[in-house]
């Protein structure tokens, strides 16, 4: 992250500060309003709670109605023994309609209270009303039971069912908004059915309790039946055919009405709830706003001094680094910044004297390396010639000899080149051009070599013996057949020369390579790649590609730089 660090302070601080805050407030506000749902969910409930109640005790009277009737032994024997003429009007208006009477006055409110009766000899009392049952108020009435035996309702009310009694809508019902008990009247002492018993009220009547109830402002009570068709409204001046069901903006309680499966749904808007907490999360958000703030001038306060410390820290270094061995940091506090404060007037002391001392040695160590290495090159070499020269000798060749003996001066003409290290790429080329004319001499021409120049890499400087060492060993190491091929490369790839020798001779596998590198013995081989990376750098330096069986590639590359950008040249002196 590319800030300074007093800004990476202060915004860490400002995280920190954030993340407590915002948690803090939003759990307060969550908790408030979580709080408030939970209890207007509990007063809610309650509230249906006694709905249900009040409900209930509606319900029981209508049964209770019936249930009068159904529990009559008398009232079963009337109709049952029931016979035309006097006697049989006797029956009716002393035993059966006084009965009725009784019965339909446990209701406290308006109801209907039907006996239909399965003797078609048995005669009808029936009020004529069109519309609905109860426009004309409490009624008891008896009617056969073919008057509504072809209803298709009826066919789905099993007559197990009936016998225990059942709450339903007619379609009747449904269309006056109105609800029916119904309960199958029997014979006790014969088992015989005698009919049907029928009390009809109205859905606002027995539903009366969730008129009074009052479960808050904006809030909806809603009766709905097993289909979830709407019944009855209560807290809105909304129709039944005109609201629609709530949506989750909305706390809803629910409660099912006993014995019917009907529903009273409570519905209160959050709004509403959340407009409660509306001031708990104003304050809670002034405090967090003040802690934030407070915090905040806290943290760019420790930051804006941290960061002053460090920078004059840092200006100190930066003097250090362009030599000023003078620049010292005043102590003043105890803290861990101090103690870097302190190292450093510590360091400051003592690293001008270190430095220039390393600085010095460290050259005068690399020239001595370089000097080391060019003098284990010339003897390695020498003595292999020297070796040859007396082995003609002793053959008693003498043109060879000689011809050995003017390329070997010609060749330590070249080496010696005045003291110089550094010679152009042209001048190795002629050295290595000298050095296999004595080859050549020395193995009866069994040796082929082609050189692959680009001129342009010519004029480039190199160090001194770089291509030999690499030939002498193609020479004495690869060659397996008669002859052996030898290709020199030279070439400018950009801003690097590249040498190359190839050979076609035997090659060498993993473990031959890794001798080869480490192995005391090969002195030229190491030394140039050591005296490569001591002038030019560890980026350049030799790579050596070999398969067995099929030949080696040696490879140099060195930075190309002419004559008057090369590396400062140690000097070499000679003692005769």
């Amino acid at each position: 992250m590319n800030m300074k660090l007093g800004y990476q302070l202060l915004l860490s601080y400002i995280v920190l500060a954030i993340i407590p805050t915002y948690s803090i407030g939003y759990y307060s506000y969550t908790t408030s309003v979580n709080a408030l749902q939970n209890e207007t969910t509990l007063r809610l409930q309650g509230t249906l709670q006694q709905i249900q109640n009040n409900i209930a005790y509606k319900q029981n009277e209508m049964e209770r109605t019936v249930e009068q009737l159904y529990y009559d032994q008398g009232f079963q024997a009337a109709i049952y023994n029931y016979t035309n003429g006097w006697e049989g009007y006797l029956t009716i208006t002393q035993n059966v309609l006084p009965r009725l009477s009784s019965a339909l006055a446990l209701a406290s409110y308006d109801v209907n209270l039907v006996t239909y009766i399965n003797d078609p000899s048995f005669p009808e009392v029936r009020y004529p009303v069109s519309g609905n049952p109860l426009s004309r108020g409490k009624r008891a009435e008896i009617s056969l039971i073919d008057r509504f035996s072809d209803e298709q309702w009826l066919n789905t009310v099993s007559e197990e069912t009936l016998i225990r009694g059942v709450w339903m809508q007619t379609p009747v019902d449904k269309k006056y908004g109105n609800i029916s008990y119904f309960r199958e009247l029997l014979y006790f002492q014969t088992g015989t059915r005698l009919g049907v018993l029928q009390v009809t009220a109205s859905v606002q009547d027995v539903f009366a309790a969730i008129e009074d109830a009052h479960v808050g402002e904006g809030s909806e009570i809603v009766v709905s039946d097993i289909s979830n068709k709407v019944q009855l409204l209560a807290g809105t001046q909304i129709s039944i055919a005109d609201w629609k069901l709530r949506g989750s903006d909305t706390l809803t309680v629910t409660a099912t009405v006993p014995n019917l499966k009907w529903h009273v749904n409570t519905y209160v808007p959050l709004s509403t709830i959340r407009g409660e907490s509306d001031n708990i999360r104003n304050i809670t958000f002034l405090i967090c706003a003040l802690v934030f703030f407070c915090l905040l001038l806290l943290g760019w306060g420790i930051s804006q001094h941290i960061s002053r410390r460090i920078n004059r820290i840092i200006v100190a270094f930066r003097a250090l680094q362009i030599g000023d061995f003078r620049r010292r940091i005043p102590d003043k506090q105890g803290d861990e910044l101090c103690e870097i404060e302190n190292a450093f007037n510590e360091m400051a002391n003592n690293l001008g004297t270190l430095v220039q001392e390393v600085y010095i040695n460290k050259i005068k160590q690399k020239e001595a390396q370089l000097n080391m290495l060019q003098a284990q090159i010339n003897p390695h070499f020498l003595y292999n010639t020297l070796s040859a020269i007396s082995r003609l000798a002793k053959m008693g060749e003498s043109d060879k000899l000689q011809k050995m003996l003017l390329s070997l001066a010609r060749f330590y003409r070249l080496s010696l080149n005045n003291g110089r290290t550094i010679v152009t790429v042209e001048e190795e080329l002629q050295q290595v051009q000298t050095y296999l004319d004595i080859q050549k001499i020395k193995h009866s021409n069994d040796i082929e070599v082609r050189f692959d120049v680009d001129p342009q890499a010519l004029p480039y400087i190199t160090l001194k013996l770089t291509l030999q060492p690499f030939v002498e060993n193609a020479i004495t190491h690869a060659r397996f057949i008669h002859t052996i091929h030898i290709r020199i490369v030279v070439e400018k790839q950009g801003t690097n020369i590249v040498f190359q020798v190839i050979d076609d001779g035997i090659g060498m596998d993993d473990d031959m390579l890794t001798r080869l590198k480490t192995e005391a013995g090969h002195y030229g081989i190491q030394n140039v790649d050591q005296r490569i990376q001591l002038q030019f750098g560890d980026a350049y330096g030799v790579s050596i590609y070999s398969a067995f069986g099929i030949g080696t590639t040696v490879q140099l590359v060195i930075p190309a730089q002419l004559q008057e950008e090369k590396h400062p040249e140690p000097t070499i002196s000679f003692q005769r």
